[in-house]
């Protein structure tokens, strides 16, 4: 049996640079992405604990464009909540994000 997809947009694998911020935190945390699309990403980074499902963060992701016959690194900056996350050195974040970015 086939397992439906139920993201409103694709998902595409990209490892871009990625930082994040929890709410009430001065400073960024960097990772990078793993998969994206308009509507989330999962971001790889190390995190000391679990955190709460709905927790807000701000997002800054690294999108790789085609300018040209080069590609260039534009900023792509958003606010979003944390759907899951996975403690550790190699833990990461799943965030949806508030409002669709231009990931494509």
């Amino acid at each position: 049996m086939e397992q439906q997809q139920r993201r409103r947009h694709p998902r595409k694998i990209a490892a871009w640079p990625a930082w994040v911020r929890f709410h009430r935190s001065a400073r960024f945390l960097k990772g990078r992405t793993r998969d994206v699309s308009r509507c989330g990403a999962y971001i790889v980074l190390p995190l000391e604990e679990d955190l709460p499902d709905g927790a807000s963060v701000e997002c800054r992701l690294g999108v790789r464009r085609q300018r040209g016959g080069g590609y260039v690194i534009q900023a792509v900056n958003g606010d979003a909540r944390v759907v899951r996350s996975v403690p550790g050195a190699e833990g990461g974040l799943a965030v949806e994000f508030q409002k669709e970015m231009d990931v494509d």
